[in-house]
């Protein structure tokens, strides 16, 4: 038991904490990935992700990322936001089995991007510079 307690302690970033988050109209149950096993790991070989759920990375401080498709079994899209929550830059992202692999950069320094089923901010009705909100 006391191993167990201590591998708790010692890997706090392999347990994701899940919250709910407003956008428009919608309410996505969402995984925050905020430190960087969690962000590397990301979707990989999620096999469905329903459509209520995603996946939000969060980051240290405001940068450019870039995203990849690895082991990734499903197509997703990637919104990315900016400090303030609102949302900049959509890309569609498929699975990919070839090397290399395609990356989806952000066009500009973001602090926030969110995975979802492919199609769903067009199938929510999510237009650029929405807001998203914990809550």
């Amino acid at each position: 038991m006391k191993s167990f307690l201590l591998l708790l302690l010692l890997t706090p970033c392999l347990l994701l904490s899940k919250t709910n988050l407003i956008i428009q109209d919608a309410i996505l149950k969402v995984d925050i990935a905020n430190d960087p096993v969690s962000r590397n790991k990301g979707l990989m070989f999620v096999k469905h992700l329903p459509e209520d759920e995603g996946m939000l990375f969060v980051f240290e401080e405001k940068q450019k990322v870039a995203f990849w498709m690895k082991n990734t079994l499903i197509p997703l899209s990637i919104g990315y936001f900016d400090e303030n929550k609102k949302l900049l830059q959509v890309e569609n992202m498929y699975p990919q089995q070839t090397r290399p692999l395609k990356n989806y950069p952000s066009k500009k320094a973001i602090k926030y991007a969110l995975e979802v089923n492919i199609g769903w901010f067009e199938k929510n009705e999510v237009p650029l510079g929405s807001y998203f909100s914990f809550e």
